[in-house]
């Protein structure tokens, strides 16, 4: 019996901790064109929203395109669509020591064909939705 009410305690934390963040339906990459979600070190429009990415350990909610590394800090809802109040980096190594950062508002909205426009452009999911 103890060792039921162990597995039973491990599996709620377990449970709980997943609960603190269920994937938004606009987390994940996406991408201006199926051609550029295939990995290339070129500038695209790839675009990665992750609300528990791990920077130094800490999840921590981003939205990151080329040259345009952003924290999220805020996120607000605006009928269907979703505003993001980020500060963005140019470069990653402003972005892991915040400096040099810029105020920028943007606005996802998701698409009846699965697709999210990104401030007023058209992206496609890259691969199948994480989490």
């Amino acid at each position: 019996m103890k060792r039921f009410a162990a597995v039973f305690m491990v599996l709620t934390i377990g449970c709980a901790a997943f609960a603190v963040h269920a994937a938004e339906s606009y987390e994940g990459r996406w991408a201006r064109s199926a051609k550029e979600c295939r990995p290339s070190d070129r500038p695209s429009s790839k675009t990665e929203i992750d609300l528990a990415y791990l920077v130094g350990g800490k999840p921590t909610p981003i939205f990151d395109q080329y040259e345009n590394h952003c924290l999220i800090d805020r996120t607000t809802m605006s009928g269907a669509s979703r505003i993001l109040e980020t500060t963005c980096f140019e470069f990653w190594e402003a972005f892991e020591k915040r400096i040099d950062g810029r105020k920028v508002r943007i606005k996802l909205t998701p698409r009846p064909d699965g697709r999210l426009t990104i401030d007023g452009k058209a992206y496609q999911r890259c691969g199948p939705k994480q989490r």
